[in-house]
């Protein structure tokens, strides 16, 4: 019923058909260029899946909990315990989205490499999404170099090696805001009804696409403002593409509009204007203030300046944090700020407008969120940003053929040299140095990691006591029942006493203990004296987690 509608819809709003014989005698134009630059493209889009794709079933090496959580939600859809789609599922998130990585773990098994997978799309489409969009508005040059960087970005790498949801909000800002440049340009209907299907799906994904619809109205604001006659013209269009992104989110509408508490959720468990954090009876702002001597706009504006620098100074902080970088590095950096600029003095430019807004809203969700700035919500942004670097690249070659008396050639040549070396630096700090050891996580997770890639060994049958608590429980990291659900696992919550009476399977038994409990593993060799014992330890040589296993 959901598809007849967005179907009828595209039918109503669609523009009168264009004749038969009109489409035959279109010109198919296919010159040598054109064939070069669609080989250019598919292997930017093959640098940028293959970047994103490879070992992601190892690196990140840490097997987070929230992807375990959101992989469970999947297999929930697989076996048919999951069937309301216009509902929500983990985190209370709209459950629709878990059904895209749900194909892959479907085919491949429940895998870290298959939950990921989806995320690795979704994250090299949104390479091609913005050299196309780039190049669209601002000419090829600028378009290679907006791609490559978003190719190599460490920041976008990373996130497209999570099996979250977090990484298509890029995706759906980036064609949104190229549709709604080619619509504008060419009056065409079908880029304001392909915008209008963005946004509407874009809302059963992570919570930052809620900032989409808040863009495209500032965008239609600027309108009014620089070309409000054109913008007149197009108000049919424009009625269409709302009409059509309100028929897409209408069944998620209606349950949260019956559930406002899970609509609600995941923006107010990190809000610092929750009335209750971090006491009752005032928000993060007011205790702020209250503490440090300052006034309350001093500790927002002081807020909004650390969610801006999260771009290019200030290591981001919560998801990634471990990487201690910003979403820019130093080379980058340089581009985007020569970017910006250009942005700045082009505000009449539909196109510098709507990436200004991405930038703000990004910065304005940080600077109101917690750990600001959080990792975790610069996806969008990251987009923006590399388009920055494509502009910063285009006026810096220009720039340089100017002060240094080149010819333009050699003026872009060394902006290219710089920006490649940029791109080798994002490559280098990721793969080299991020990945190979500060991937692993916080202590917790890293032993929910080391368990779950061991239990994945164990045979069908097997069963697992985890001795965690009250630091963390088999039941809280979802990491390990996403990867071994072949393997019952049971919490020890409480200290053992004494050797315990379990009945073992007829496969392995194991039992996981933190290094604070590993004194109980006494009680199990007097009930259990023929197992095997082994330390698991962190790369310093810190003991991890202790495991005995035991074999009928």
């Amino acid at each position: 019923m959901w598809a007849a509608s967005i179907a009828l819809a595209l039918v109503a709003c669609a523009p009168l058909p264009m004749r038969a014989a009109e489409m035959l005698h279109r010109p198919l134009q296919l010159n040598r260029s054109r064939l070069i630059e669609w080989s250019g493209v598919a292997g930017l889009f093959a640098l940028a899946f293959a970047l994103r794709a490879l070992q992601n079933d190892t690196l990140p090496l840490a097997l987070h909990g929230d992807e375990g959580s959101a992989g469970l939600s999947a297999v929930r859809i697989l076996r048919g315990e999951l069937t309301n789609m216009f509902g929500v599922g983990w985190y209370s998130f709209p459950a629709l989205f878990f059904a895209i990585p749900a194909v892959p773990i479907g085919l491949l098994g429940p895998s870290y490499g298959a939950l990921r997978l989806p995320s690795a799309f979704a994250g090299a489409l949104t390479v091609i999404g913005l050299y196309g969009w780039m190049r669209s508005a601002f000419g090829w040059k600028v378009g290679w170099a907006a791609g490559l960087m978003l190719a190599c970005s460490h920041y976008a790498i990373h996130w497209s090696r999570i099996g979250l949801n977090n990484i298509w909000d890029g995706l759906f800002v980036v064609c949104a805001g190229g549709l709604l440049w080619r619509g504008w340009r060419t009056n065409s209907r079908w880029a304001y009804i392909g915008v209008g299907l963005l946004t509407g799906i874009s809302q059963y994904f992570y919570t930052g696409s809620r900032a989409l619809p808040v863009i495209i109205a500032g965008w239609l604001l600027g309108m009014l403002v620089f070309e409000r006659d054109r913008l007149i013209r197009q108000l049919t269009n424009v009625a269409a593409m709302a009409f059509v992104s309100l028929v897409v989110f209408l069944p998620l509408g209606l349950y949260f509009n019956g559930h406002p508490d899970q609509f609600q959720a995941p923006a107010v468990r990190v809000s610092l204007l929750r009335p209750d954090w971090p006491e009752r009876g005032s928000n993060w702002f007011q205790y702020m203030a209250r503490t440090t001597g300052r006034s309350v706009p001093e500790v927002f504006i002081g807020n909004v300046r650390d969610a801006a620098l999260g771009f290019v100074w200030l290591p981001l902080r919560s998801w990634y944090a471990e990487a201690g970088k910003p979403v820019l590095l130093l080379v980058p950096a340089a581009f985007a700020m020569f970017g910006l600029g250009w942005l700045i003095a082009d505000l009449r430019n539909a196109n510098a407008r709507y990436l200004l807004l991405v930038l703000l809203t990004t910065v304005g969700v940080a600077a109101i969120s917690e750990s600001t700035p959080a990792g975790q919500r610069y996806v969008a942004g990251a987009v923006a940003a590399a388009a920055c670097v494509g502009l910063g690249f285009a006026l810096l070659g220009r720039l340089l053929a100017v002060f240094l008396r080149f010819s333009s050639r050699y003026g872009y040549l060394l902006a290219a040299c710089a920006l490649v070396a940029g791109c080798v630096a994002d490559l280098n700090f990721y793969f080299r140095e991020y990945a190979p050891l500060a991937s692993r996580g916080d202590p917790n997770t890293q032993v929910a990691t080391a368990v779950a890639r061991r239990m994945v060994t164990y045979p069908a049958g097997a069963q697992l006591y985890f001795f965690g608590a009250p630091r963390m429980s088999y039941q809280g990291f979802a990491t390990m029942a996403f990867v071994a659900p072949h393997v019952a696992g049971t919490d020890v919550l409480e200290p053992l006493t004494a050797p315990p009476d379990w009945p073992l399977g007829r496969t392995t038994t194991a039992f996981a203990f933190t290094p604070e409990r590993s004194a109980e593993l006494a009680f199990i060799k007097q009930s259990y004296p023929n197992g095997h014992e082994r330390w698991i330890e962190t790369p310093t040589g810190q003991p991890l987690v202790l495991l005995y296993e035991v074999n009928p």
